[in-house]
């Protein structure tokens, strides 16, 4: 017998007894884990969060609620934009026609004047085929202003010959001669200043 326990086979033997008995005695079985109202069950596309969180849907019905809102502006926005865009675009065509309208008004303009100085050209020469005196007879029939451009168009020392007689055609002659050279002298310093630029 004492032979048999110093083999080595025995040992072996009594080691495994020894550790299967110790084994035996410590082990445990692991708790059984019940279900219990708080463990959530996850169904099939359900977020993990709303049992958890009882706002989420409250969060979430904000959340789209914000969505609807700022899509509606967005599309007011949207709107308004291009609604100024074909105000704007009306604006350029309307500026431009009536910078059309204004180029063609300018030229006008410039037509009727050189037509005006043509004739009062031509009036001026046949003033001067007439006496000083005759001449003054027919302006003291006409208005100051045209006197002062018909007078204009005359050299310096004829024009101051027919002031001269339409000096003397009475009591108040000097004085209507003073505002025909007046009219004259504004009409020069008129013509001298540059017109302004032109914008489109």
């Amino acid at each position: 017998m004492i032979k048999i326990l110093q083999s080595e086979w025995a040992g072996s033997v009594v080691g495994a007894i020894i550790y299967f008995l110790v084994l035996a005695f410590s082990w445990h079985p692991p708790p059984i884990v019940e279900e219990s109202a708080s463990v959530p069950v996850v169904k099939k596309n359900q977020l993990i969060l709303d049992p958890l969180n009882p706002e989420i849907e409250q969060v979430m019905e904000e959340l789209k609620s914000k969505k609807l809102t700022l899509d509606k502006r967005e599309a007011q926005l949207l709107e308004l934009a291009a609604r100024l865009q074909n105000e704007r675009e009306e604006i350029d065509a309307v500026t431009q026609s009536v910078y059309r309208i204004q180029q063609q008004f300018d030229s006008s303009i410039l037509k009727v004047r050189d037509a005006e100085v043509a004739n009062l050209k031509k009036l001026a020469k046949t003033y001067l085929s007439m006496s000083p005196e005759g001449a003054a007879m027919t302006f003291k029939t006409m208005d100051d202003d045209s006197v002062a451009k018909i007078l204009r168009n005359m050299k310096e020392i004829d024009a101051a010959q027919f002031l001269d007689a339409l000096s003397k055609q009475g009591p108040d002659a000097p004085r209507r001669t003073a505002r025909i050279v007046e009219r004259m002298r504004v009409a020069i310093s008129e013509s001298a200043t540059p017109p302004p630029p032109k914008t489109p």
